[in-house]
């Protein structure tokens, strides 16, 4: 049996860069090496391990572009409370991939962070005071999720971000005063059946394209940006009303935006 690595930290100081006058143009700079993990100025670069379960170590405050993408034998990731951003495509393509917790620090979780992650069941977002951003196909072809709660301020959601998640039943976020849906981005989730959203809500494009359920969608006001284009399933689901245009389904141009 293989054993484990004990935790070795090694660091690395860079000689500083002077001009002809001899003022240093930038300060030291740092590299760490904690086991498995490349840190560099709190953020992880790369991961280097092959473990099915991984722990990232406290102090680090981004994952970094990339640096899990492709291990397909992950099953678990820890991340520690002083994560504040997930960048793109850090778990991109981990296969295996079942459960991660998002702490409440996390503040934005960039283009494709968690793309094609098709076992990923479970997503547990921690209560926090921080508004949350969620970009571009974050966690497009998540085939496993079934389920998408979170319980604290969401201020946009982008293009295609929970898009082909087909086995995702239930909706719940909890929107700031505004909150934007980007084009297509819940768009083939095919299981869909209830969607909660607090907050009032914008978007420009269908965003709930292809959906299966038209019921138990609730939200407390919507608003039609300029020159976008109605999904019938928004605009005809129980007491929904919305500005401007005119629905595919019931030929109606509503004026105002109210529902309780």
């Amino acid at each position: 049996m293989r054993r484990s690595k004990a935790p070795v930290w090694e660091e690395t100081r860079y000689d500083e860069q002077k001009n002809e006058q001899g003022h240093s143009r930038k300060p030291p700079m740092f590299l760490s090496k904690t086991g498995d993990f490349v840190i560099s100025a709190g953020v992880l670069t790369h991961y280097e391990g092959s473990s099915t379960m991984v722990r990232i170590p406290h102090g680090v405050v981004e994952i970094g572009a990339g640096a899990f993408a492709g291990c397909e034998k992950l099953k678990s990731v820890s991340l520690p409370n002083s994560v504040c951003q997930i960048s793109e495509n850090a778990f991109n393509g981990c296969a295996s991939l079942g459960e991660i917790r998002i702490p409440r620090a996390v503040t934005s979780i960039k283009r494709k962070a968690f793309y094609g992650c098709v076992e990923l069941s479970e997503v547990v977002f921690e209560r926090g005071d921080r508004s949350l951003y969620i970009d571009e196909s974050a966690f497009q072809l998540c085939l496993s999720m079934q389920k998408l709660i979170v319980p604290r301020d969401v201020e946009f959601v982008g293009k295609y971000a929970f898009a082909n998640c087909s086995s995702l039943s239930e909706i719940r976020i909890k929107g700031k005063d505004q909150v934007y849906l980007s084009e297509g981005a819940f768009k083939n989730c095919k299981s869909l059946k209830r969607v909660a959203i607090s907050g009032q809500i914008y978007f420009k494009y269908p965003v709930f394209e292809n959906c299966r359920s038209e019921d138990h969608m609730a939200f407390k006001r919507i608003t039609i940006s300029d020159g976008s284009k109605l999904n019938k399933s928004l605009c005809c689901a129980d007491r929904l009303t919305v500005i401007g245009k005119k629905c595919a389904r019931c030929g109606l141009r509503h004026v105002r935006s109210t529902l309780s």
